[in-house]
């Protein structure tokens, strides 16, 4: 049961059903106490390593004097942070407890200064593996190449690798993507197809992960036919393409708007029983909505649940965007209301935006009202859409109320300052009143009580969206 709590992360579980054991037992079989205070600590880690929960197991196993082994000590140092004198410490504690360093320590203290990118001190640890009889493997070298290639450092990256060859540890599968990673962010697409050409020679098999790699960055380059191009390579290699590799060709396709292929690639997917997932279909329906192909949104949503492929909230709310920009507001409500996804602060937006475009205010009202009851926060898109409608209407009193609260809430942005300075051009004469009224209470309160109470103070009933407004 502890080994079950430890691997889905659930350390209380784990730390209660240790509580429950009885030392004496556990001082009978030292091995087997530190094998299930081990479970309970890896436990600990894989809930986020709290330094309570830690500490918490420490003391149990202080109190039950059951030893920390390697193992221990391997756990701690995952849970400590990248910085040096908390690991130090770590390999002061087995020192004193007679414990060897192995290569799962080494491995992850390379891994947390590379983490942090302090690769010269990754290179000192290196010498004392050898010291300690602890051989290097790919674990060891692999952080190592990973911060290289984050850090453009590809031709340090490549060294590296030929000193592994050297060395004894031939570079695995996960080195080269790594290193194809790399390559692919500098663009250097001719040293990846020189990487794969060697793969077979070099004893190591390309995986769905190399070939994604290879096609995102090609992608990314606008090399959406190349990409393409290493289908066929993958299929002969008998790889299967993942969901991952069908999304990068689905956001390339998209992103040179080529949707009929991208509909077409869905399709053959689907035949071939290849992994389509639900981010596969928003992509192609959000490119659908930017052309304002609404139907063809619609469309995609049938296909996706005849084929049994789950839509998300991101899903509907593509769909509510395509049904609102189409004027179907009455479906976009009845998708929005049938309860199959929780709707989130996006659809709301979306249809609050839809139903002010045709001047339905009582449904906007009441969907923020709806926003309210349900724990919805507005957020900046919110107080956008509402400062817009009341400027374009000429309620300039309104819109100044709602940017004050705005501006106590969340940052405006360009769009806002806009809308304003939009709204106050169309009434000048309005606008100013508004300023000075806003200027006279600023210095009335101010002066008489140090505090400014928010923009407007005289209010007479509720405005066109059930905010205040003051009566100039």
């Amino acid at each position: 049961m502890k080994a079950y709590y430890g691997r889905a992360g659930k350390a209380e579980e784990a730390r209660r059903l240790l509580r429950r054991e009885f030392p004496p037992s556990w001082r009978r079989n030292p091995r087997e106490a530190a094998l299930c205070d081990n479970t309970a600590l890896h436990a600990v880690m894989e809930n986020g390593g709290r330094p309570l929960e830690v500490t918490a197991v420490l003391d149990q196993m202080e109190a039950a004097r059951v030893p920390m082994n390697a193992c221990t000590h391997n756990i701690l140092l995952k849970v400590l942070s990248c910085s040096s004198s908390p690991s130090r410490r770590v390999f002061d504690s087995m020192s004193k407890s007679g414990c060897r360093p192995d290569e799962t320590t080494y491995s992850t203290f390379v891994l947390h200064l590379a983490q942090a990118g302090r690769i010269k001190d990754v290179y000192s640890i290196l010498p004392q593996m050898l010291k300690h009889g602890c051989r290097r493997n790919t674990y060891s070298y692999n952080p190592i190449l990973q911060a290289l290639c984050v850090g453009r450092r590809v031709e340090k990256a490549k060294n590296l690798m030929k000193c592994m060859e050297v060395s004894g540890c031939p570079p695995n599968t996960m080195t080269y993507n790594i290193l194809i990673a790399g390559l692919c962010k500098d663009r250097n697409f001719y040293a990846v197809e020189k990487i794969l050409r060697e793969s077979t020679m070099k004893s190591w098999r390309p995986s769905v992960i190399t070939y994604n790699t290879y096609m995102d960055g090609l992608r990314k380059a606008d090399k959406t036919r190349e990409a393409f191009a290493l289908l066929p390579i993958m299929l002969g290699s008998g790889l299967c393409p993942s969901a991952v590799t069908i999304n990068i060709l689905l956001g390339g396709l998209c992103h040179e708007s080529h949707l009929c292929e991208a509909k077409a690639l869905l399709e053959k997917s689907y035949q071939l029983k290849w992994d389509v997932s639900t981010v596969s279909y928003n992509n192609v329906m959000s490119a659908f909505c930017k052309i304002n192909e609404w139907d063809a949104v619609v469309n995609l949503l049938s296909e996706m649940l005849k084929r049994t492929v789950v839509p998300d909230t991101k899903t509907y709310n593509i769909v509510i965007h395509s049904l609102c920009k189409a004027g179907k507001l009455s479906k976009a409500k009845h998708i929005k209301n049938n309860g199959v996804v929780a709707a989130n602060v996006v659809t709301y937006n979306t249809m609050i935006d839809g139903f002010l475009a045709v001047g339905a205010v009582s449904e906007a009202r009441e969907l923020l009202k709806c926003m309210h009851e349900v724990g919805i926060k507005h957020d900046l898109f919110t107080y956008n859409i509402q400062i817009d409608y009341l400027c374009k209407e000429g309620r300039i009193s309104d819109a100044w109320y709602l940017f004050r609260i705005l501006n106590q809430q969340l940052s405006p942005d360009v769009f806002t300052y806009s809308t304003m300075i939009r709204g106050i051009d169309r009434n000048f004469i309005s606008s100013r009143r508004v300023y000075n009224r806003y200027r006279f209470d600023s210095f009335k309160h101010k002066r008489w009580n140090g505090r400014r109470k928010p923009f407007p103070t005289e209010s007479h009933g509720q405005g066109i969206l059930g905010h205040k407004v003051t009566k100039l």
